[in-house]
Protein backbone atom coordinates (compact mmCIF):
# COMPACT_ATOMS: atom_id res chain seq x y z
CA UNK A 1 0.00 0.00 0.00
CA UNK A 2 1.29 3.44 -0.86
CA UNK A 3 1.83 5.32 2.11
CA UNK A 4 0.93 8.41 0.90
CA UNK A 5 -2.22 7.72 -0.58
CA UNK A 6 -4.63 9.41 1.89
CA UNK A 7 -2.67 12.63 2.15
CA UNK A 8 -4.61 15.38 0.42
CA UNK A 9 -2.97 17.36 -2.70
CA UNK A 10 -2.55 20.16 -1.17
CA UNK A 11 -0.32 18.46 2.29
CA UNK A 12 1.79 16.64 -0.31
CA UNK A 13 2.24 19.59 -2.47
CA UNK A 14 3.87 21.19 0.82
CA UNK A 15 5.68 18.11 1.38
CA UNK A 16 7.14 18.36 -1.84
CA UNK A 17 7.47 21.81 -1.72
CA UNK A 18 10.15 21.79 1.55
CA UNK A 19 12.25 18.80 0.64
CA UNK A 20 15.97 19.40 -1.16
CA UNK A 21 15.96 18.11 -4.60
CA UNK A 22 17.51 14.30 -3.37
CA UNK A 23 15.24 14.22 -0.96
CA UNK A 24 12.27 14.85 -3.45
CA UNK A 25 13.82 12.83 -5.74
CA UNK A 26 13.68 9.71 -3.82
CA UNK A 27 10.85 10.80 -2.42
CA UNK A 28 9.01 10.35 -6.20
CA UNK A 29 11.04 6.91 -6.42
CA UNK A 30 9.30 5.37 -3.60
CA UNK A 31 5.33 5.91 -3.93
CA UNK A 32 3.18 6.76 -6.86
CA UNK A 33 0.81 9.52 -5.48
CA UNK A 34 4.46 11.33 -4.85
CA UNK A 35 5.98 10.92 -8.11
CA UNK A 36 2.13 11.96 -9.80
CA UNK A 37 1.85 14.87 -7.29
CA UNK A 38 5.40 15.93 -7.01
CA UNK A 39 7.52 15.00 -10.10
CA UNK A 40 6.55 18.26 -11.62
CA UNK A 41 8.52 20.15 -8.83
CA UNK A 42 11.20 18.28 -9.61
CA UNK A 43 11.20 18.78 -13.46
CA UNK A 44 10.91 22.97 -12.59
CA UNK A 45 13.73 22.87 -10.23
CA UNK A 46 16.21 20.55 -12.61
CA UNK A 47 14.53 23.30 -15.28
CA UNK A 48 15.82 26.29 -13.17
CA UNK A 49 18.89 24.71 -12.38
CA UNK A 50 20.09 23.52 -16.34
CA UNK A 51 18.94 27.45 -16.99
CA UNK A 52 21.47 28.96 -14.29
CA UNK A 53 24.06 26.75 -15.69
CA UNK A 54 23.85 27.72 -18.95
CA UNK A 55 23.58 31.52 -18.21
CA UNK A 56 26.64 31.12 -15.88
CA UNK A 57 28.36 28.63 -19.03
CA UNK A 58 27.34 31.33 -21.57
CA UNK A 59 29.09 33.99 -19.05
CA UNK A 60 32.63 32.07 -19.53
CA UNK A 61 32.28 31.88 -23.03
CA UNK A 62 31.64 35.66 -23.91
CA UNK A 63 34.21 36.58 -20.78
CA UNK A 64 37.10 33.79 -22.63
CA UNK A 65 36.77 33.73 -26.23
CA UNK A 66 37.12 37.55 -27.16
CA UNK A 67 40.79 36.35 -26.15
CA UNK A 68 40.72 34.16 -29.40
CA UNK A 69 40.09 37.13 -31.75
CA UNK A 70 42.31 37.96 -33.97
CA UNK A 71 42.56 41.51 -34.20
CA UNK A 72 43.72 41.95 -37.46
CA UNK A 73 40.66 39.89 -39.82
CA UNK A 74 38.68 40.18 -36.43
CA UNK A 75 37.55 36.48 -37.10
CA UNK A 76 38.30 33.57 -34.33
CA UNK A 77 40.62 30.66 -35.90
CA UNK A 78 39.49 27.05 -34.43
CA UNK A 79 38.88 27.14 -30.43
CA UNK A 80 38.87 23.60 -28.76
CA UNK A 81 36.59 23.98 -25.75
CA UNK A 82 36.60 20.80 -23.25
CA UNK A 83 34.47 20.87 -20.04
CA UNK A 84 37.28 19.11 -17.46
CA UNK A 85 34.97 18.95 -14.25
CA UNK A 86 34.12 22.50 -13.67
CA UNK A 87 36.31 24.08 -15.65
CA UNK A 88 36.48 24.70 -19.25
CA UNK A 89 39.83 24.29 -20.80
CA UNK A 90 40.66 26.64 -24.39
CA UNK A 91 42.88 26.00 -26.90
CA UNK A 92 43.94 27.43 -30.05
CA UNK A 93 44.72 26.04 -33.54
Amino acid sequence: MDPFENIFYDKMIEICESLDNESLSNLTKTSKKAYETCHGILNERKEEFMAKKLIKETRVLYYILPRFINPETKSVSHVTINKVGKQFIFSQG
